[in-house]
């Protein structure tokens, strides 16, 4: 008991820490990755290579903190993602396939598992099962030096007398569908395994490993009413079990987690003809974020009302209501939050499309976005090509209405 309330106790505070940097640090990410893209669009022609060269590593640079901060809140919150019934064998096969072509050839990458007749199903997200497989044969990689034997296989176990949880130190009984990940590396020492899942705990070098990827494998695994059984020694290899409560047929379980509904749209890399010149008004008190909102849609073609206060904007946009083509607001902010300037700007024109952008997605459920009517939900930092895509489908929705005589 004393090692599940620590083992709680440590994913909470990295829980808490997360929560209280994801909102700023995203903006910052938001405002160095957008004037980055600014600055690259502008660095074109003879003679500007390295200049190039050098303002694309500082992108991924920036790509790589987002990465770092969803990793953390990928276990800072409850499960937000749709959990659905699958069969992990097409999706692991494919995570397999991919693998096979990055790992060396002198690593030796095998896959085993029951029949497609025999019936195996699980409630997973499937992008979050594809994400731990990718982890752990990554770091079986590393383990194994370039070198050896990989083997996955897909089973179901019966624990007729209880084990403990490595991860969780819970006790496990019953029946679970497994998927293990044997390797033939350094194998790990008693120490090691006992801080195996601590949130920045890694036996890597500086700069090769951040230490959360297998702290992401136990948040993704207990989302899901999983657990992790790890057996390794030194010299001798490591095995990780990842067990899944069996599902039977008939049988449901309560996903209790709402998800928010981010639109995946694949954007064009420049809007069409039909909805540049479109008045786009933008609000959001963080100036940096604001002046690469601004800078950016007006390189696009739109015509940009931006506002670094939420009440000025609404005055603005009580001035000019007819004038506005599209509503981009960010939600924390003084005075009047995005939500509350939403809900006050579609009581005067309830058909207006708008976007709401936040750096943390926690301050936001589906069911308020629902409720309020808003089109869609942008997580800071924006992917900037599926950004555009969003604003133009919108626009040209809207478009659509107008024609047909919508209001």
């Amino acid at each position: 008991m004393e090692k599940q309330v620590q083992q709680a106790q440590k994913m909470d505070a990295i829980g808490q820490l997360t929560a209280g940097i994801a909102h700023d640090f995203n903006n910052i990410l938001a405002s160095i990755n957008g004037y980055t893209d600014l600055a690259l669009t502008r660095c074109v022609g003879e003679g500007q290579e390295k200049l190039q060269e050098y303002l694309e590593q500082v992108y991924k640079a920036g790509e790589r903190a987002r990465d770092l901060i969803q990793q953390m809140m990928a276990y800072s919150r409850n499960n937000e993602a749709d959990m659905t019934d699958l069969d992990p064998r097409p999706l692991i096969r494919e995570t397999v396939k991919m693998l096979r072509s990055t790992l060396p050839a002198s690593l030796r990458l095998t896959f085993d598992s029951p029949p497609d007749d025999e019936r195996i199903s699980i409630n997973m997200e499937p992008v979050q099962l594809q994400q731990m497989v990718m982890n752990l044969c990554v770091n079986a990689r590393d383990a194994m030096h370039g070198k050896g034997r990989l083997d996955l296989r897909l089973e179901i176990m019966h624990y007729q007398r209880p084990v403990e949880c490595t991860s969780c130190h819970e006790t496990i009984q019953g029946d679970y569908v497994a998927l293990s990940v044997r390797d033939s590396g350094d194998g790990m020492a008693s120490d090691t395994l006992e801080h195996l899942f601590e949130p920045f705990f890694t036996t890597k070098d500086v700069g090769e490993g951040t230490g959360l990827g297998l702290s992401v494998v136990h948040g993704i695994m207990h989302d899901h009413q999983g657990h992790i059984r790890v057996e390794s020694q030194t010299g001798q290899g490591t095995v990780f079990y990842l067990l899944f409560p069996l599902l039977i047929e008939n049988t449901v379980i309560e996903n209790r987690h709402a998800a928010i509904t981010h639109n995946q749209v694949e954007g064009p890399a420049e809007p069409s003809a039909t909805v540049k010149g479109k008045r786009i008004l933008v609000v959001d008190d963080e100036p940096s974020v604001l002046g690469f909102l601004q800078a950016w849609l007006k390189r696009k073609g739109f015509e940009v009302q931006a506002y670094g206060d939420s009440r000025e904007a609404w005055a603005y946009f009580e001035a000019h209501r007819d004038e506005v083509d599209l509503l981009i607001t960010d939600q924390t902010m003084p005075g009047v939050t995005g939500r509350e300037l939403i809900q006050k700007v579609l009581a005067l024109r309830p058909q207006l499309p708008t976007i709401l952008c936040s750096g943390y997605t926690d301050q936001i459920s589906a069911e308020q976005t629902d409720k309020l009517g808003i089109r869609h939900f942008a997580e800071k930092p924006f992917n900037h090509k599926q950004f555009l895509g969003v604003i133009e489908q919108l626009l040209s929705e809207r478009g659509s209405k107008v024609r047909s005589g919508a209001p």
